[in-house]
């Protein structure tokens, strides 16, 4: 299976999807911009996966 990495250098662990529909008024970090573009980076591999680009 091919797989991706993508380091982060901001945001705690644990954010989800670091964006408002997921933020958590228990912690004042949940909405990172530069964290949240990591669900359309895995949405883009996922489609090339399942197209056969990849694989």
């Amino acid at each position: 299976m091919s797989c991706e990495c993508h380091l982060f250098p901001e945001g705690r662990h644990g954010l989800s999807l670091a964006d408002r529909e997921t933020w958590d008024a228990a912690h004042s970090d949940g909405i990172v911009p530069a964290v949240a573009a990591w669900f359309e980076l895995f949405q883009t591999w996922l489609k090339r996966y399942d197209d056969g680009v990849v694989g």
